[in-house]
């Protein structure tokens, strides 16, 4: 693990680029609301597809 990320505290602002190469900021995607950051490998592997497929259902209860 790395030392700027740890659990409870606040995620770095990173900056990455997203879906048209454009370079954004976790706070400009954020905004004012909580945010749910998943980092995954890729959807290749059956244990991540079920974890994402649990982040869907808690994303859909949390919107409620």
């Amino acid at each position: 693990m790395r030392p700027d990320i740890v659990p409870g505290a606040i995620f770095p602002d990173y900056e990455l680029s997203d879906h048209t190469a454009k370079r954004r900021k976790l706070s400009e995607l954020q905004g004012q609301h909580p945010m749910v950051l998943v980092l995954s490998r890729g959807s290749f592997c059956p244990k991540l597809l079920r974890n994402i497929a649990v982040v869907e259902i808690f994303a859909a209860a949390v919107a409620e």
